[in-house]
């Protein structure tokens, strides 16, 4: 119905003479803080004849720091008669779109008042505009309106961005350690906040890095480790078959693999290899594989579920997946990575990684056999980054505090060699609710040389 009204009020079927007509925002400006609300009024002024309207308003997207609580028609057009007045709103993008029309009226009404009302709900810290974005107003003689706009703000508590600089310059070479240094501030006069500071680094070619305040990277990390089974505890087993010498599936196409076709049947407890970290090594990720075979082929249905831990408790880390022939599969739906379940295994050193143990169950859709699952070896793939700590450091930051956060550091190497463009975004939160970018981006450009 929206839709049917602005497209109404969008034909141009003519113009009415010149016009003083405003739109205007009321109040223009709008403080506040979270948890709280407030009402802005959509004014029309020195209008001729309005017959009907369609408006857009535009605010922050995605609930990130306002949220709609309500939308009211105004009384200005009702003095005309009965009225058609309909809405909706996408939080998401951040708009509410309102149509309002006359019925059956046989002129428009003039002068000024209250078209309709918002009111806004404050989720987060942040600032968000209040901006007409599209606005059609229409006379009784099916002209459209000229008007002028006046948009609104809401300003709401922030920190931003004071200063970037790079260390020791913006000409570096191979061998140097880049510096990224920060400041920000908290320029609200009541709230403490939490913040934190992305360097975003693109290369000419393409190349593309992360950095945070608070970390350090090296490009050249360590290849990945595969950490094969080497151990097997009966502490739970039923309705699997053990087919080989042992149930340890540790190499792929020795004999040796476990079967079952029976729902919620159960297979643990599987222990892995030890790594050993060398100087420098931080796990940045770790994946579940398993070689798995489904001689009946691939079921959307069925799913070897996988469940794995420290000491207690067991998680589910993802279902395995099979095709007709073996090969390596990692889980699916909820990601490969085991670190989505158990992020402390990331950033730390072996003891807790080497702990770590696995169950294998088959689980069906609808609790019955969909055909055999067979799991022939099990392994886990640790990958290492050039980033520690893995964790993004966040500060918290009192009443118009100024703060120089940690830097972020990168340690050049030959490979590195380029020339580059760091933007440096503050990001901060009060709620928790959502972490609110900043307005105030600096963008700087170094190069790096081969010295």
């Amino acid at each position: 119905m929206i839709a049917m009204i602005c497209s109404l009020l969008m034909v141009n079927v003519g113009i009415a003479p010149v016009s003083t007509a405003k739109l205007k925002v009321d109040p223009p400006t709008v403080t506040g803080q979270p948890p709280g609300e407030f009402t802005i009024d959509i004014n029309v002024v020195d209008v001729d004849d309005l017959y009907g309207f369609g408006i857009i308003v535009d605010f922050a997207p995605y609930g990130s720091v306002l949220v709609v609580s309500s939308v009211t028609e105004g009384p200005f057009l009702k003095q005309g008669g009965n009225t058609f007045f309909t809405y909706d709103f996408n939080p998401f993008k951040g708009t509410v779109n309102v149509g309002c029309t006359l019925l059956g009226a046989d002129g428009g009404v003039s002068g000024e008042g209250t078209l309709f009302s918002i009111k806004f709900l404050i989720a987060e810290v942040g600032e968000s505009q209040l901006d007409l974005i599209y606005t059609a107003l229409l006379n009784g003689g099916m002209q459209q309106i000229k008007h002028n706009v006046f948009n609104g703000y809401y300003y709401g508590p922030t920190v931003d961005l004071v200063r970037m600089q790079i260390l020791p310059g913006r000409d570096l070479t191979a061998g140097q350690t880049a510096v990224f240094n920060s400041k920000i501030k908290n320029f609200d006069d009541d709230l403490t906040m939490r913040a934190k500071v992305r360097f975003d680094l693109v290369r000419d070619d393409g190349l593309r890095l992360t950095l945070w305040a608070g970390q350090s990277y090296v490009s050249e990390v360590r290849p990945p480790v595969y950490l094969y089974v080497n151990e097997y505890n009966e502490w739970l087993e039923w309705d699997w078959d053990f087919y080989g010498t042992s149930p340890y599936l540790d190499a792929t196409g020795d004999g040796s693999y476990i079967e079952s076709s029976v729902y919620d049947a159960l297979s643990s407890l599987y222990g892995f290899e030890d790594l050993t970290l060398n100087p420098g090594d931080v796990i940045g990720r770790v994946v579940l594989e398993g070689y798995t075979q489904y001689p009946g082929g691939s079921d959307d249905d069925m799913d070897m579920d996988m469940l794995g831990g420290i000491g207690a408790g067991y998680p589910w880390l993802g279902s395995l997946w099979g095709t007709a022939d073996y090969g390596w599969h990692t889980p699916r739906w909820i990601g490969a990575d085991v670190s989505d379940v158990i992020p402390d295994l990331l950033g730390m050193d072996a003891t807790n990684l080497n702990n770590f143990e696995a169950i294998a169950t088959y689980w069906t859709v609808d609790g019955l056999s969909h055909g055999p699952m067979r799991l022939d070896a099990l392994r886990l793939r640790i990958e290492f980054t050039g980033l520690f700590p893995i964790e993004v450091a966040v500060y918290e930051l009192e009443p118009h505090e100024v703060l120089e956060l940690d830097p972020a550091t990168w340690a050049l190497l030959p490979g590195d060699v380029g020339r580059y463009e760091v933007t440096a975004t503050c990001y901060y939160t009060y709620m928790d609710y959502t972490w609110i970018q900043g307005s105030k981006v600096q963008t700087r450009v170094f190069r790096v040389s081969e010295g």
